[in-house]
């Protein structure tokens, strides 16, 4: 398995966008590169953060695609939100799996690693929509590395492991595997340093075996891990048949694909399973539980008069019953299907069992049941919504195990997230793993007013959820399972982001469907909807305000810098209305920088010498309010940006370039980047800036290049625009492309131009720029019928007279060789002696061999890398040991190139990173066993620099006798 060290881009307010908080989460103000970051992404839709202020989910349109298959495009992704992260650039992330769906969308799974451990729930994916060509979504839990995750375990894995058996109430229990020391984000979605172990015991709902993570620092319990999942949630009797706390499976064999048996209860389970594969087959075109057509194995007849029935990582256990609580378990088709579905989620989002993943776990198995259901009778009718009743207190018509379009009704689930059972817990086998049953009723209601429409139904909210049928439903919440968009850790707002970006994927952004979804979720106060956010203009009052007791009205103003104060006023109107403002984050009565909270409506928060940025005002109703104007003023200085172009007119032959200075001067206290973009750019063109911003206060200059390219000849108008501080300027430049000759074409060193043409008496032109340091130029054409004649020169267009060498044969096959090349623009032009086609022209310049040498050791920091000084030099080094690591050092001229080719022994896995002098990864190359690495990185400054060439082996892999080789050009 690959795992990559990935260097993390920095990359610059986001402004306009409510931010959907985990409810966990404090309302905190965002650092502002962050901030920035996240503006700089072209479309966000939806944004959730979690606990550490790191977003969990992001959907939209995130990125351009760009080169690489899916797995390298996802890796470039998150380097590039670097910033949206918190990222460093140390930390440590793998591709581990690629799915394309039936939309034909790919999703790309990545595990993070802390010094080369996987961290357990440390995955996220990366949502690829490659028709579209573009990044289209990001979920999951991603830890920085700055959060300063333990080292070394401070405690012993079999005393941290009693302890946490001590803590979690594990009598008698069987460690089954060999205690690992990993990494575990926990309930509280903090990282923490664990020995994990399997441990089998008797629990409180019968035979367990829960994965369970024991701190490495002092042995608390931090978390267990249910495999083995239970159809109900009562206590178990064990009996004497077959001992359903160790049980012999799978047992004696009954009949198989094909026959049949007078046994009711093997036969229900026969013909359950069958409805069950028939379902996912038909719905969702899945090949049994893992999509693979694994066998459906069940056994039944365990215990005596046990009323349980689980699936246990392999195969299903069922109960017969005790006649009174329950009948046998395999009869209910829910309850066959509901386990089955547990062995889906396992192999897709692997929800972990416990708190509000392990809800949602339960919730999409009775959400997928009652769909199997619907699928057998052929319509919904009023048993869809209960669960087991077919098998459950069958002396009582109309009971069940759980109701889905009514949770409470069974005197234990919730159906309103803020009553949830366990808000807060360690999980257990006695507290239901923090109430995953219980709190499934919530997700369960949501999908049924999905479904069918309406309002929750004891009127905790007034949210009229439109019917889609489920048909739809069923769709949306099953691609939210298996498709990425849920991962182990999703919580309940995760999944409401999962759901309704599923239904944008299936049905359309903006689209009833994902309409609905928000409302369903609504519905039950799921947290994440929309916050409504009304923008203030300065020193504009805004009237008729009002809301009913326990609401907030939230509103916003940006304050520009250089202010000497804020004033946030409410005046008139009747009630009371308390008021709270905080800069960068919706102020609340527990989170604020200035509040006033008077006993009446007419209320003043002053903020002296306010930062620049977005201030959030909340107006809570301590009691009802009506008639309320409020009014949000700041004073101070007015801050502005001017910009200029110099000159404001160029003139460029094709293939050439041009440059103009972009000059931006501040006042008024103006204290923002400038962002440079260019408009306007004929096709064929190119504009870029150096830099591509100014920084703050964004006063300076930057150097715009106009690269004429193969744009048509004519005059065109540029636009250049500055952006920062929420303000937008421009300056306009004059582009005239020319012609010489008819055009010039660039061509890529050693790259072959394919399909060149001209009629009789005719030039076709092209340019080639040469570095430094090289000792040949070598022109060549090719194939094609015809005779085109070659002539090379430096500086500009070639004539028959004017040259630094030609070729003039009698066909379209020419060479011209420049021995040591000046560096510079060279010009080819082609003449068509006689009308040519079809032909391929390449040009490549090549630098000396640059001799080779060996690797010296020791050169394992960058304080003793080894000096290549010649371009062209090939060292000869070997990885010696696991911890052997080889630096070399060059000086790379500014704008020069360097390539490091890194062959590698067959058998081993080596790879190649280049580094400045600050420590920040340049370029990198992370390639297989035996394969090459092949690193370039180009010094874009306007001095030399030195470049560190790190050759290491991945995972500890060395060899004392095979060399690698690694060639140094620039």
């Amino acid at each position: 398995m690959r795992r990559f060290v990935v260097a993390l881009a920095v990359l610059a307010l986001f402004g306009g966008q409510a931010l959907a908080i985990d409810s966990h989460a404090p309302l905190q103000a965002l650092p502002n590169e962050q901030v920035q970051a996240l503006a700089d992404l072209p479309e966000v839709r939806t944004l959730s953060l979690g606990v550490n202020g790191v977003p969990n989910f992001i959907s939209g349109r995130l990125a351009v695609l760009g080169r690489g298959d899916a797995s390298v495009q996802a890796l470039r992704f998150i380097e590039e939100i670097a910033p949206v992260l918190r990222a460093t650039g140390r930390e440590e992330i793998a591709p581990v799996g690629v799915v394309v769906d039936e939309l034909g969308q790919t999703h790309v799974k990545l595990q993070q690693y802390h010094n080369g451990i996987a961290i357990v729930g440390g995955e996220f994916y990366v949502h690829l929509d490659e028709k579209a060509g573009e990044v289209n979504g990001f979920n999951g839990h991603f830890t920085p590395a700055e959060d300063g995750l333990p080292e070394k375990a401070l405690i012993g894995a079999r005393q941290a492991l009693i302890k946490t058996a001590r803590d979690a109430d594990i009598n008698g229990g069987r460690v089954l595997e060999q205690p690992e020391l990993v990494y575990v984000v926990a309930n509280d979605s903090k990282v923490y340093l664990a020995w994990a172990a399997l441990i089998d015991y008797v629990g409180a709902q019968g035979p367990t075996v829960d994965r369970v993570f024991a701190s490495a620092l002092d042995g608390d319990l931090v978390t267990m891990h249910p495999t083995v999942y239970n159809a109900l949630n009562r206590k178990i009797y064990n009996g004497n048949h077959t001992n359903p706390d160790n049980p012999t499976l799978p047992g004696t064999l009954i009949f198989q694909e094909g026959g049949s048996s007078t046994d009711a209860a093997a036969n229900d389970c026969y013909t359950n399973f069958g409805y069950t594969y028939n379902y996912f087959k038909s719905r969702f075109n899945r090949d049994s539980f893992d999509n693979a057509g694994s066998a459906l194995i069940g056994t039944v007849h365990v215990g005596t008069n046990w009323v349980n029935a689980y699936w246990n990582g392999t195969q299903m256990v069922f109960g017969d019953g005790d006649g009174t609580e329950s009948t046998y378990l395999s009869k209910a088709l829910d309850i066959v299907a509901h386990e089955l579905t547990h062995a889906v989620t396992d192999r897709t989002a692997n929800l972990n069992y416990e708190s509000e993943s392990g809800a949602l776990n339960e919730a999409m198995s009775d959400v997928l049941s009652a769909g199997a259901e619907v699928y057998k009778v052929g319509s919904v009718n009023g048993n869809t919504w209960l669960v087991g009743e077919d098998a459950w207190t069958p002396a009582t018509p109309g009971d069940a195990l759980r109701y889905m379009n009514n949770p409470t009704a069974d005197g234990y689930s919730k159906d309103y997230y803020p009553e949830r059972l366990y808000p807060s817990c360690t999980p257990s086998s006695s507290n239901d793993y923090c109430g995953v049953h219980g709190n499934s009723g919530i997700a369960n209601l949501a999908f049924y007013l999905l479904s069918q429409g309406g309002t929750h139904p004891r009127g905790k909210t007034t949210v009229n959820v439109p019917a889609i049928a489920i048909t739809k439903a069923e769709q949306i919440f099953y691609r939210a399972l298996t498709t990425g968009l849920m991962t182990s850790t999703t919580n309940f707002q995760g999944a409401r982001n999962a759901t309704k970006t599923a239904a944008e994927q299936l049905y359309g952004v903006g689209g009833a469907e994902s309409t609905a979804v928000t409302a369903c979720w609504d519905a039950v106060a799921v947290p994440g909807g929309t916050v409504a956010v009304t923008t203030l203009t300065n020193g504009v009052a805004l009237g008729s305000q009002g809301a009913a007791t326990g609401n907030y009205l939230n509103y916003k103003i940006t304050v520009p810098s250089g202010q000497t104060s804020l004033v946030v006023t409410t005046t008139g109107g009747t009630g009371d209305a308390d008021l709270y403002v905080k800069r960068g984050a919706l102020a609340t009565s527990s989170s604020y920088d200035g509040s006033s909270t008077g006993s009446t409506s007419a209320e003043t928060v002053t903020i002296s010498n306010p930062v620049a940025g977005d201030f959030y005002i909340g107006l809570y109703a301590y009691s009802t309010f009506s008639g309320v104007t409020i009014k949000a003023t700041y004073t101070g200085s007015t801050p502005n940006f001017t910009i200029a172009a110099s000159p404001t007119s160029l003139s460029v032959v094709q293939g050439a370039s041009g440059t103009s200075t972009i000059t931006t001067a501040v006042s008024g206290g103006f204290n923002s980047a400038v962002a440079l973009t260019a408009s306007g750019t004929p096709s064929g063109a190119t504009v870029s800036f150096s830099p591509t911003s100014i920084a703050a206060p964004g006063s300076g200059t930057s150097t715009m290049t106009v690269a004429a390219g193969t744009a048509a000849a004519g005059t065109y108008t540029i636009t250049v625009s500055g952006t920062g501080g929420g303000l937008t300027k421009t300056a306009t430049v004059s582009l005239t492309v020319t012609t010489s000759g008819g055009g010039t074409t660039v061509l890529t060193n050693g790259t072959p131009l394919a399909s060149q043409s001209a009629s009789a008496s005719t030039w076709k032109y092209y340019k080639i720029t040469v570095p430094s340091g090289q000792t040949s130029l070598v022109v060549k054409t090719t194939g094609g019928t015809g005779d085109a004649d070659m002539y090379v020169r430096l500086g500009s267009n070639p004539t028959t007279s004017t040259y630094n060498g030609k070729s003039d044969g009698s066909t379209s096959t020419e060479t011209v060789t420049i021995t040591s090349p000046a560096a510079g623009d060279w010009y080819i032009g082609l003449y068509a002696y006689s009308a040519f086609s079809g032909v391929t022209i390449t040009a490549t310049y090549s630098a000396s061999t640059g001799g080779s040498m060996n690797e010296t050791e020791s050169n394992n920091t960058t304080g003793t890398a080894n000096t290549v000084s010649t371009s062209g030099t090939t060292v000869t080094g070997k990885i010696g040991t696991s911890t052997d690591v080889d630096y070399f050092k060059v000086t790379l001229p500014a704008g020069a190139t360097l390539t490091g080719y890194l062959t590698v022994p067959s058998t081993k896995d080596y790879d190649l990173k280049f580094y400045n002098s600050s420590g920040t990864t340049l370029a990198s190359g992370t390639n297989g066993t035996g394969v090459a690495e092949n690193v370039t990185y180009r010094n874009s400054g306007t001095a030399a620099m030195t470049v560190y060439i790190k050759a290491y082996g991945y995972n500890s892999a060395y060899s004392t006798t095979l060399s690698y080789t690694l060639k140094l050009t620039w």
